[in-house]
């Protein structure tokens, strides 16, 4: 039995996560797209259209964070990286 996924249903998943996650980031994705076909002014992006980083992962605090974190798990990237975002992950798309 194969353990790959077919495309679709792939795709499914990577749109269930795209849900849970990034989808207060649709409004600018498709404000982008559009700025392709539309040249006016209204029409671009600013940084009016950004979110304000929150104070708890701003870069500057992250780095510090990273490497407190990389040292505790004995120099092991991924679970560093889980550990520094598993408590951002989810809410980000709440």
């Amino acid at each position: 039995r194969s353990l790959s996924a077919s495309p679709s249903s792939c795709g499914c998943i990577s749109s269930m996560l795209n849900n849970l996650t990034y989808s207060y980031m649709n409004r600018i994705f498709k404000k982008g797209a559009a700025q392709r076909s539309d040249k006016s002014k209204i029409a671009q992006l600013t940084h009016h259209d950004l979110f304000r980083t929150p104070k708890n992962i701003e870069a500057v605090r992250m780095n510090t964070e990273f490497w407190s974190i990389y040292e505790q798990t004995g120099h092991n990237f991924r679970r560093t990286l889980w550990i520094l975002v598993r408590k951002i992950f989810l809410p980000a798309g709440v």
